[in-house]
């Protein structure tokens, strides 16, 4: 049959050839010290943005012809004249313009944008800001139509869901979060997980209290938001720190001390709640000093939460098969989270997730009983992975990851985190990787992959493209190098047009933002 493959490609002319300028100084001295000729006059830079960022693209090309293909090509040249629209024509046509008369850089062009913030938080507030800019100044823009992109957006999730999903009606934005894993989209498999991870832990204070924190959990043991406050006041005070009870204490190695455990400081909070404060121990149990006017409210859940840990805990030591296993799993999850319309979702994948294990098994023809470390693993790197019903190019302004074929064309692209330690990605290849100490054409690197997928944002961008990144430091304000990528475009930039005699072009292009939102600068008319 005929198969047919449809290449983005971003150079019509040929490129197989073509090499940047760092790689060509590396062959120069290698043949140097081996005494050969120099062969540089074979090679050529053409577009030095392409040759230092093409090199995937340029090997899969290279393949792609050494079979002998029908070619048809299907190539458009971008229209207008701002710098976005003339960087993508010169790479399309392997143009450079550096030794070239510069031209002056037109004072009003925002095709390209360079944010400098000091935090991952200022970056999604600047971005904020300046899409609200976008859509006053550009009726036509539609939320659907910006793609927002970072190495790791998992690191952005909370600063975007702050910033964006706090916003007054007046200035909210649709937006949507893509390339979560599943246990950080719902809250009640997050809660499971960690359910799972506790019955293997000391059950210290703080990490009880972290679960007893989700929202599903909370409305299981009939618990609201304003008890958190008062727990986190009364547990310390009743002296808990760690350990369920003397039992727990024993398998630690310690003596059959009962004192700072869970069972020891709910004695004390339900005792100091029936008779408030005492002179002397009532039985050997000296109740809760402090105000217990508010324990009303939050002590009969905490209890019930505790004492089902304790009975859970005993059944989750031994070791079962598969099938039973399933049973204890929905039986825990019954027990610890309520499913309301808020997680009713995160209810059914979780449910799933324990028919599909015990399936897999079954399949398997496996039955030997399994312990709880290999359950918890099995399901830590089930909901590690994106799940598949995430809302990408659902109307809104998406934000992922930067991830092969993502850079479909938007107006307006977005890159996050560009820094200079964050982005290309290195990746440490074992000692005894024989393929990446003898790599063919082909082979995949993270850093080239990475500057091939910054080359097709560039790319695919029709009217903006904006890239920011961490250039201040939050402590002493030093200046923070951008990542490579975007130095590289400043440079060429700077090759091809000429600043206003105080700054460069790429310095014209550059926003620096101070380490406040409410300072003075974000209010005047500098920039």
């Amino acid at each position: 049959i005929d198969v047919r493959l449809f290449h983005l490609s971003p150079c019509r002319q040929a490129w197989d050839d073509i090499l940047s300028e760092r790689l060509l100084a590396l062959k120069r001295r290698s043949w140097r010290k081996q005494g050969v000729e120099d062969l540089s006059s074979y090679f050529t830079v053409g577009n030095p943005l392409l040759a230092s960022t093409g090199a995937v693209g340029r090997e899969f090309f290279s393949l792609l012809m050494s079979v002998n293909p029908v070619d048809l090509q299907l190539y458009e040249e971008a229209e207008g004249d701002s710098v976005l629209h003339l960087i993508q024509g010169d790479i399309l046509d392997l143009h450079d313009r550096a030794g070239q008369d510069r031209e002056p850089l037109p004072s009003d062009d925002t095709s390209i944008g360079f944010h400098c913030c000091h935090s991952p938080m200022r970056e999604i507030q600047v971005l904020h800001d300046r899409l609200l800019d976008f859509f006053l100044h550009d009726p036509s823009l539609k939320p659907a139509d910006i793609l927002v992109m970072a190495p790791d957006i998992t690191s952005y999730a909370p600063a975007v869901a702050g910033v964006f999903g706090s916003a007054p009606s007046a200035r909210y934005i649709p937006w949507s979060l893509a390339d979560q894993a599943g246990h950080q989209e719902e809250a009640i498999i997050e809660g499971f997980l960690e359910l799972l991870k506790l019955q293997e832990s000391r059950f210290t204070a703080p990490d009880v209290m972290a679960l007893l924190e989700n929202q599903a959990v909370l409305n299981r043991f009939g618990l609201a938001d304003e008890d958190i406050l008062l727990m986190r006041s009364g547990i310390p005070e009743a002296g808990i720190r760690w350990g369920l009870d003397q039992e727990q204490r024993c398998e630690q190695g310690l003596t059959k001390e009962q004192q700072h455990t869970w069972d020891f400081g709910l004695d004390r909070l339900l005792l100091g709640y029936l008779t408030g404060p005492l002179a002397e121990p009532w039985q050997g149990i000296m109740p809760c000093s402090g105000t217990v006017a508010g324990m009303g409210s939050w002590i009969g859940g905490l209890t019930d939460f505790i004492r089902a840990f304790q009975k859970l805990r005993k059944r989750m030591k031994a070791k079962y098969p598969p099938d039973q296993w399933a049973e204890l799993l929905l039986a825990m999850i019954d027990d610890f989270f309520i499913a309301d319309k808020e997680h009713q979702d995160g209810m059914l994948i979780l449910r799933q997730s324990i028919a599909d294990f015990a399936e897999y098994c079954r399949l398997a023809g496996f039955r030997q009983e399994l312990g709880l470390p290999i359950i918890r693993h099995w399901f830590d790197r089930r909901f590690s992975e994106p799940t598949g019903g995430q809302a990408f190019l659902a109307g809104r302004v998406t934000f992922c990851n930067m991830v092969p074929m993502r850079s479909v064309p938007f107006k307006v692209i977005w890159l996050l985190g560009m820094n200079d330690l964050d982005y290309p990605r290195s990746q440490r290849t074992p000692a005894f990787d024989l393929m990446a100490k003898h790599p063919r054409l082909g082979d995949r690197s993270r850093r080239d992959d990475d500057r091939y997928l910054f080359l097709e944002a560039l790319l695919s961008a029709r009217t903006h493209l904006a890239i920011s990144w961490i250039g201040r430091d939050r402590q002493d304000n030093s200046s923070l190098p951008p990542s490579v990528l975007a130095a590289e475009l400043r440079d060429y930039i700077n090759q091809g047009w000429a600043g206003d005699g105080q700054e460069s072009a790429a310095e014209m292009l550059t926003v620096e933002y101070p380490l406040q939102p409410f300072s003075q600068r974000c209010f005047d008319s500098t920039r």
